[in-house]
């Protein structure tokens, strides 16, 4: 986690170097949840031909620490083939409120069998087709959808599995990450930080100089990591 105070004062510094001028908090604010999403992104990297993001477990592993912190694991009703997607509203069966979605991981379910009376249970993935495969799946009568080979399909705000006699599914996904906010009150016409209405940036602290230069980057100010490391040094022996 990335205290937001400390990456203010930094981005000020640096834009103010610059010659940027006066950058009010709500400018601030609406810069880091920009390049917050934006540094998540490109950890995503390239989606597949349906939209999709590639699954998580296509990703290197750099990237899927980085992914750790908003990455959910829940299992949800499926009811007559329809899963709702969490949209922050949502409750899985635990009864806990599900975070709202943000982009696809993995979609499994228990498969249970009875094998000379041992009842045994495997979690088995579900495959998500796209909207051609889908109906050649449903018409076949060699790969039809069945418990043994589920499939599943992305709708607006929800997810069709057949067989409809599923009954539960386990979403692996990424939330939404908090929206970082540097709250302040105001002192002599001042803002003054205030931690009890700031969020801090939900991120690595590896992760300060990135979404630094990405934010600069929407002033105009594009610097290297280098160049950033030795704004840092300056900074700390300055004691800011």
């Amino acid at each position: 986690m990335i205290n937001i105070d400390k990456f203010k004062t930094f981005f000020f510094n640096v834009a103010n170097k610059n010659g940027r001028g006066t950058i009010t908090p709500s400018q601030f604010n609406s810069f880091v949840e920009q390049g917050l999403m934006a540094w998540y992104n490109q950890r995503l990297g390239a989606r597949d031909s349906s939209g999709l993001p590639m699954s998580l477990m296509g990703i290197n592993q750099q990237n899927v620490e980085d992914l750790s912190d908003i990455k959910e694991e829940r299992r949800l009703l499926s009811h007559l083939g329809t899963v709702l997607i969490p949209d922050g509203t949502t409750y899985d069966l635990n009864g806990d409120l599900a975070p709202k979605y943000w982009t696809f991981g993995s979609l499994s379910f228990d498969y249970h069998q009875n094998k000379g009376g041992v009842k045994t249970l495997t979690e088995r993935p579900i495959e998500v087709v796209k909207e051609n495969d889908w109906y050649s799946r449903m018409s076949s009568s060699i790969v039809a959808p069945s418990m043994k080979r589920p499939i599943a399909k992305f709708l607006s705000g929800k997810i069709s599995v057949r067989p409809k006699s599923l009954t539960s599914v386990t979403l692996t996904y990424l939330r939404y990450p908090n929206t970082p906010k540097w709250g302040y009150t105001i002192v002599n016409n001042r803002p003054v930080y205030d931690s009890a209405s700031s969020t801090d940036i939900e991120a690595p602290e590896e992760a300060f100089n990135n979404i630094a230069m990405i934010c600069l980057g929407f002033l105009g100010i594009n610097l290297r990591e280098q160049d950033l490391v030795q704004y840092g040094n300056l900074n700390e022996n300055k004691g800011i």
